[in-house]
């Protein structure tokens, strides 16, 4: 990857200035490829020379827009299909690894701890992305969110790969065969290896802290015993993780809704343990009861997303006669699309509609700067529009066509 593919990247989703551009990156791309203010308007001064990108808009204070043009589009494409990512060839604490014998077993168990360390604050960061981005349905966030599990994935790896070789070291083998190699260079330094291995792990190993460790291939994660236990963090993680499976990929883990939208909660507890994610019946009862959206409904033994589907599941939601007027969030990017084309339900089964304006703009502003479109929904329900309204208070349609919305200015 390289600096110029990932601005025209973020630019084939909307035009953005410098400011923009630095924003996104500093949300999404950090962790994967850093730039400074400098190097991205020194970019697109490059870009813009080599007629990949052209200033769409001129703003106050010399504020410019960028847009990409269809030659940048064109490349950007170019590298995706036909360019061989590089990955790294170099890693150098892994290097270090291979020479970590010529050290003490306990200088060599303090840098593998601080390896471990320095992964878990990798996961923590990750986690706060994930926490804090305003995740929508476009693809730049379906991808994104992918990118992120990347990271939330191969941090945790190496936090338990870390820890799991601090253990080594301190292993018969590793002692005696340190021992024989100092003693051959005549280096040997007994005070320090013959201490005991417990008093030694007292002092280097780290207080635990309270995070999420994801594990692959179906190990445990560590969870609180109890629902009274569990932080925020914690609950957020489940909840995104029965949007993920009950409203969109259920077959990913391998759990199969019912014509309703409907599974067994034992099965899907079964299911998440056994792909890595455990959670216990308590936790799930105590995100369901404390949800502020309340997405999600228990009954009977078995739990359902109460709206949000992109599989295809019939909720049973009778027909019913909305209010005068209903309200629908999105952003500025996005109105010209839909004074075309109306509200679709994109990847979703239904449009979502709010029925007052405050929660309407609180969606919107998931994605940026809010903008609240009015929809007349009597006159679309006289004109023979189907509206439902989900558990959680959610109006659904199938689509507002442009003559039933009003729009802001």
């Amino acid at each position: 990857m390289s600096l110029r593919h990932a601005v025209l990247g973020l630019l084939s989703e909307s035009p953005a200035s410098g400011y923009d551009l630095m924003k996104l990156f500093n949300a999404s791309l950090t962790s994967v490829w850093p730039a400074t203010q400098s190097q991205v308007y020194g970019e697109l001064n490059k870009l813009t020379t080599a007629g990949l990108v052209e200033v769409a808009a001129h703003g106050p204070r010399g504020r410019k827009e960028y847009a990409i043009t269809d030659d940048g589009l064109a490349e950007l494409r170019h590298w995706l299909t036909e360019v061989a990512p590089t990955g790294p060839q170099r890693h150098d604490g892994l290097l270090r690894v291979f020479f970590l014998g010529i050290l003490t077993p306990l200088e060599a168990q303090s840098y593998l701890l601080t390896q471990a360390e320095t992964a878990a604050r990798a996961h923590t960061a990750y986690e706060q992305i994930d926490r804090t981005a305003e995740w929508d349905d476009e693809m730049i966030s379906v991808y994104g969110r992918i990118a992120l599990e990347y990271g939330l994935r191969m941090s945790a790896t190496m936090e338990e790969w870390a820890r799991w070789a601090a253990d080594e070291v301190t292993g018969a083998k590793a002692r005696k065969a340190g021992e024989l190699a100092r003693a051959q260079r005549g280096r040997e330094r007994p005070e320090q290896d013959e201490q005991p291995v417990g008093a030694a792990r007292r002092r280097l190993t780290p207080a635990p802290t309270p995070r999420l460790r994801l594990r692959i291939a179906g190990a445990a994660a560590t969870a609180p015993r109890h629902p009274e236990g569990m932080n925020h963090q914690r609950s957020v993680r489940i909840s995104k993780y029965l949007a993920k499976h009950l409203r969109h990929e259920p077959e990913r883990i391998g759990i199969t809704l019912d014509a309703q939208g409907w599974v067994p909660v034992a099965a899907l507890l079964d299911a998440a343990a056994r792909h890595g994610f455990p959670f216990s019946r308590a936790e799930l009862e105590a995100v369901v009861a404390d949800n502020d959206k309340q997405r999600y409904t228990l009954e009977n033994g078995r739990i359902r997303a109460n709206q949000g589907h992109s599989v295809r599941v019939d909720l049973g939601l009778p027909p019913a006669v909305p209010p005068g007027f209903l309200f629908h969030g999105t952003v500025a990017r996005s109105v010209a699309a839909i004074r075309e084309e109306g509200l679709r339900p994109m990847s979703r089964l239904a449009v979502h509609l709010s029925s007052d304006r405050e929660t309407a703009s609180r969606v919107g502003a998931r994605r940026g700067k809010p903008v609240v479109l009015t929809v007349d929904a009597g006159a679309m329900h006289r004109a023979g529009h189907v509206f439902r309204v989900s558990a959680n208070g959610v109006w659904l349609t199938g689509h507002v066509p442009p003559e039933f919305l009003r729009f802001p200015g």
